[in-house]
């Protein structure tokens, strides 16, 4: 017997007993588990980047927030120093300045 015809007979006894179904079974199997796990992995990223994208939202939205209030308290401290000048003015005006100079020896 040549070498193709023990090939083929080697197939014929495989396909008879069922041993080519079950290694084109088998073939099909880890072609088929790859592509699962491959699709899974496409789904945990695609899962991890979408939860990374709500928590940047969130976070930007709390950034505004901060930065409105941010801008709030700048106005009114900006709004207490022009009355604390307007004080320090009216008490100036008023010999405050005198009485201090005269305690301390300088005026405000």
């Amino acid at each position: 017997m040549t070498e193709s015809e023990n090939e083929r007979l080697g197939e014929s006894i495989k396909s008879l007993v069922g041993i080519e179904l079950i290694e084109r079974l088998k073939n099909d199997l880890k072609i088929y588990k790859t592509r699962l796990l491959k699709n899974n992995n496409t789904n945990d990223s695609n899962t991890q980047i979408e939860n990374l994208q709500n928590e940047i939202k969130k976070i930007e939205k709390e950034q505004e927030k901060l930065l409105a209030k941010q801008a709030t308290i700048e106005v009114e401290i900006k709004q207490k120093e022009d009355q604390i000048k307007k004080y320090e003015q009216k008490f100036a005006a008023q010999g405050g300045g005198f009485t201090s100079k005269k305690k301390t020896g300088y005026t405000i």
